[in-house]
């Protein structure tokens, strides 16, 4: 299969290339920057690649299809990951991302962890999504850019919030990223999947708190993990907490 041009640009990796594999996803509108702590954390154990999804960095001029992105996240582990199949993390839209891969193909997917992605996008919610799209073209990216700016420089050691900043906001997506996660029934495409969920919210993100548990019934094998002091990017806001809690999942995931 040909590759898109710049292929080995839009994907950061670290660690071995014997070592087993970490796929990571990230949310709406930001990009692969937002793994930073983790690629740090966890590539002295584990194979860890963190791409950019259509729509978003280095992949901008790609437009985001749920389809799309999951063909380039399975190409992605066919072509990359040492054992052929990985466990793949997804936060926010990077989690329904992953969801809709292991239903596709879970011969890739050893196990799953899904981070802020336990709503689900059917009746009213998928009317709400279609709306939050509709939002995002109403306000100018540059205004939208300067108000995630100022959180990330809230909430966020310096370093880290500029390389989220300097890697740059992708609004133009949004629209795109709504529309194609409303009306997806993510329940129905998790009880499909055999292998290992765990569930992982920030304590302060309520929306998913709520979800969290009809979430995890959907699963065949689910665990639920709650990040203290973090909210919904929990993975930039607790990232100690956060690699604890995917390294012991991935040592349970890889153990079988």
């Amino acid at each position: 299969m040909s590759k898109p041009q710049g292929y080995e640009n839009t994907y950061d990796k670290a660690g071995s290339l014997r070592a087993p594999c970490l796929i990571l996803l990230h949310g709406a509108t930001g990009t692969r920057k937002q793994w930073l702590p983790q690629l740090d954390a966890l590539s002295d154990q584990y194979r860890v690649l963190a791409p950019d999804l259509p729509g978003h960095g280095e992949c901008a001029h790609e437009r985001f299809t749920l389809d799309g992105a999951v063909s380039a996240v399975e190409r992605l582990i066919r072509e990359r990951a040492p054992l052929g199949d990985a466990l793949v993390v997804g936060q926010s839209l990077g989690g329904y991302v992953a969801t809709a891969l292991a239903a596709r193909a879970p011969q890739c997917v050893r196990g799953l962890m899904l981070a802020g992605s336990s709503i689900n996008f059917t009746g009213a919610m998928g009317t709400l999504a279609r709306m939050n799209g509709s939002l995002y073209g109403a306000f100018p990216k540059r205004w939208l850019a300067g108000l995630n700016a100022r959180e990330l420089r809230k909430r966020l050691p310096p370093a880290l919030a500029e390389a989220q900043i300097e890697a740059g906001f992708f609004f133009g997506a949004a629209g795109d990223v709504f529309r194609a996660l409303s009306g997806q029934d993510f329940h129905a495409l998790l009880r499909g999947f055999p292998g290992p969920v765990l569930i992982a919210n920030g304590s302060a993100d309520a929306p998913n708190r709520r979800a969290e548990a009809a979430h995890a019934a959907a699963a065949q094998h689910a665990q639920v993990r709650v990040i203290a002091n973090a909210g919904h990017v929990c993975n930039l806001e607790a990232p100690d907490a956060f690699n604890a809690a995917l390294r012991d999942f991935a040592g349970q995931v890889f153990a079988t």
